[in-house]
């Protein structure tokens, strides 16, 4: 086991506790953010197929749970505010993505971005099955409704009827073909709540426009193979997925990334239920209990010490069966100043040799009771013997006086006589 964990490889009885600043260098280098950017298709397209579902770019006031993000990958390194310049090298890589039908943008949140195609979410083809079971519409060979729990707007309707008719159109030439006075802004907006349905969605082209197509186009067979699959089993994958792209993630954090596709109950009932099938592991960290896929924890590196700092590692020291443990030869310094330990105090409350140590006998008393062991105070055994005492207790008290009748009437050189069955006389209290 301690091989293994020398080597990386984890067990499920011995896993890695990483610290905070370990588990923060782990999610950066698996993001891309820690100056290994994914500057082409080729290589961004793997990475995106193995996280699964990704935020397009930062938001971390609307979305604060980890999550890497398309354009973040791209730039190699992590930007909390990213411009229009910024994102469109992630833009045009998705848009070659998009083209050739290995990657979807979605717009889950329904709130919009720097332009009115700008998605907020990107999933692969393999995971939009996925997500249709959880927020698509089931009858999806129909036209949308204006009412019911995917109602739209009677305008979205007429839209979805146009791209259906004549296919892929932008919105300016929408406006143009329904006529009535419309609007491109108003077409966008009908646009956009056939995206939040997964109904349709936005290409980007190389000369700078946007065409909008149907959705069942290019992904049929990923939306038929949603509609069939239950929310359990697409909860349960993408669980999964959010773990593997997040390392190490908390309870509250797989719930608020899932939000736009379930209720955060439901990914509750499903997070407890892949833990009692021990799907997911516990551990705590800072102290936080996180999750993450059993037997997918991967190996932290180490963090890198300070110049000058030795190595305080213990080693063993001995040739016997017995061994003990000695640390390296410098130590750091204790923080305030400390007694020294004195070398010759000893702490030996009982000696085979000697027998058993005798406290000092009470005043008045020079023996001991036999058969009983007594030890040392801890607060006499530094404390300096008194000198012997020089005048001995008296061994006798001197006797009361006793009660004398005196014959007041006789001469001075009368005696004291004492009268008979006298008793001494009870002394009375002062």
């Amino acid at each position: 086991m301690l091989q293994n964990r020398r080597k990386g490889i984890n067990t499920l009885s011995d896993p890695i506790i990483p610290s905070a600043e370990q588990l923060a260098e782990s999610r950066r280098e698996h993001w891309h953010q820690a100056g290994n950017p994914l500057l082409t298709m080729e290589s961004l397209l793997p990475w995106l197929q193995t996280s699964g579902l990704v935020l397009f770019a930062p938001r971390g006031q609307q979305f604060p749970c980890p999550a890497p993000t398309l354009v973040e990958a791209v730039l190699g390194a992590p930007t909390p505010a990213s411009s229009v310049a910024d994102r469109e090298p992630a833009r045009s890589l998705l848009g070659r993505m998009v083209a050739e039908g290995t990657a979807l943008p979605l717009n889950l949140l329904g709130a919009p971005g720097t332009t009115p195609d700008e998605p907020d979410f990107v999933v692969a083809t393999a995971v939009f099955a996925y997500l249709f079971t959880l927020r698509g519409d089931k009858a999806f060979k129909q036209l949308p409704s204006s009412s019911g729990p995917f109602k739209v707007s009677p305008l979205a309707v007429n839209t979805y009827t146009m791209l259906s008719e004549s296919g892929p159109r932008s919105a300016a030439d929408l406006a143009n073909e329904l006529g009535k006075g419309l609007t491109e802004a108003a077409v966008l907006r009908a646009l956009s709540e056939l995206w939040q349905h997964l109904r349709v969605f936005p290409v980007a082209q190389s000369d700078g426009a946007t065409l909008w197509e149907l959705a069942t186009a290019r992904f049929t067979k990923a939306i038929k193979s949603g509609a069939n699959a239950g929310q359990p089993s697409a909860l349960s994958a993408l669980i999964t997925l959010y773990l593997g792209q997040a390392v190490l993630a908390t309870a509250d954090d797989v719930e608020l990334f899932l939000s736009p596709l379930a209720p955060r109950s439901r990914v509750r009932d499903v997070v407890h239920a892949l833990t009692a099938a021990r799907e997911l592991g516990e551990l705590v960290v800072e102290g936080k209990h996180v999750l993450h896929v059993t037997g997918d924890l991967p190996a932290f590196a180490p963090l890198p010490q300070p110049a000058g700092e030795a190595d305080v590692s213990p080693s063993l020291e001995g040739d016997g069966r017995i061994k003990k443990f000695a640390g390296s030869s410098t130590r750091k310094p204790a923080l305030g100043k400390a007694k020294p330990f004195a070398a010759d105090r000893e702490r030996r409350p009982f000696d085979r040799a000697r027998g058993p140590v005798r406290k000092p006998a009470a005043k008045g008393n020079t023996s001991v009771r036999p058969g009983k062991s007594t030890f040392n105070r801890p607060w006499d055994e530094e404390r300096a013997a008194r000198a012997a005492r020089t005048q001995p207790f008296p061994s006798e008290t001197p006797p009361k006086p006793e009660f004398q009748d005196i014959d007041l009437d006789a001469s001075g050189d009368a005696t004291p006589t004492e009268a008979p069955g006298a008793q001494p006389r009870p002394s009375r209290p002062t």
